[in-house]
Order: structure tokens, then sequence, then C-alpha cells
């Protein structure tokens, strides 16, 4: 078994939060950039995806200093696979806030009225969902390095059942939004309905990937605390 050593030291779960920090700001300014978005703000939109990129970058040097200092040095909490099961989870979530960036960056396309509500709403709830799956690493990371009592392991069940009801709710504003920009679209080109598309299913892609870094988080937590 291959196990974490090196800078993590005998407990990997301060780079994991670490980590998970940073994705979780590329979903909060991906709010932000949807909300600048619909408003028409192109300056302002182009500011926030600047952070967006940046913040992505800072989580991949995280991630790489991760896995460069996997070694079977020293022991501890969880192997080398388990680990990499939970980054292979977080780490999509700022690539997606990214790609939505880029995608709004690139081209300048024009939002319906009747979209504003339920995108800002799709938005909100991914956020949403990624801040509490941060919340659940922040408490398993809590435990894991103390003695749990059962209010802990009843506390860390009630936060991951938040999370999936977050998720719920994405995929309800995901159709809410696919369902809005196809009735609005003999208004817009061909190209314009495509990236808006693109845009709604990339954000629910954000969410989804922070609902299964949970379940992996769920998985690893099983028979360990």
């Amino acid at each position: 078994m291959r196990i974490i050593g090196g800078f993590l030291g005998r407990s990997p779960w301060g780079p994991l939060y670490e980590h998970m920090v940073k994705v979780s700001e590329c979903a909060e300014l991906l709010e932000r950039l949807i909300r600048d978005f619909c408003a028409g703000s192109k300056a302002e939109l182009d500011g926030v995806a600047e952070e967006i990129f940046e913040r992505e970058r800072e989580a991949d040097k995280i991630k790489n200093r991760i896995r460069d200092h996997l070694s079977k040095s020293f022991f501890s909490a969880i192997d080398r696979s388990d680990a990499l099961m939970v980054l292979r989870e977080q780490d999509p979530i700022a690539d997606e806030c990214e790609n939505v960036a880029r995608l709004l960056v690139c081209r300048k396309t024009q939002v319906s009225e009747s979209l504003v509500e339920p995108v800002t709403g799709l938005a909100s709830k991914v956020a949403d969902t990624v801040s509490r799956s941060r919340e659940v690493l922040a408490k398993l990371r809590e435990v894991a390095e103390s003695e749990p009592s059962k209010e802990d392991i009843q506390s860390l069940g009630r936060l991951a059942d938040e999370v999936h009801e977050c998720e719920r709710w994405v995929e309800t504003y995901l159709l809410r939004s696919m369902k809005a920009v196809f009735l609005c679209e003999s208004e817009m080109d061909p190209l314009s309905v495509l990236v808006l598309v693109q845009m709604c299913e990339r954000m629910a892609q954000v969410a989804h990937h922070a609902e299964n870094s949970v379940e992996a988080l769920q998985r690893l937590a099983m028979g360990r605390i």
C-alpha cells in the first residue's frame, strides 16, 4: 500500500482542505461572474474571470504539491489511492468554473430577461453545493484528528445530506434554465443558444463534482472514524 507522507506529515486532511478552499473560491466567483454576465457588465465579467483563472492556477499548484509528495516514507491517516480519489473529484470543480469563465469572456452573448432568474438561481445553488461540500471536508478533518463522538458522526451525515439536497436543487434549476433558453431560442442566433446551453451544463457539472467529492469522502470515512 502506498501512503501519504513528506510535507503532508501524518495527516493529509490539511492539504486536501487547502485545495478545497481554492476550488470553492472559484465557485463563489462563478456566481459573481454569472450575475455580471446577465447584467451585461463586460468589464466586471472580465475582471471576475481573471480572478477565477488565478484561483484555478492556485488550486492546481496545491494539487501538484499533494501528488508530488506522495511517498512510502511515512504512515498517514489515509492511503495514496484514497487521497487521489478525493482529489480527482475536487479538481474538476475549479476546472469547470474556468471553462465557464473562458466561454463567456471569449464571446459576447446577449441574455434575454427571461433567462436571468433561472440562470442566476442555478449559479447560486451551484455555489451553495460547493460551499456545503467544503463544510463536509472541514468537519471530517476536525473529527479525523480527534476522538469522534456519535454527535460528530451524525453531524457529518447531516452535512452530507445538505450537499445532496443542494445538488437536487441544481438539477431543478438546470432544467428551468434549459427550458428558458429554448423558449427564447427564436430570438437568438444558434451560436448564442449553444453558448448558453454549454454554460448551464458546465455550471451543473461543478455541483456534480462537489457532490461526488462528498461521496468519496463518505466512502473514505467508513470504518475510519
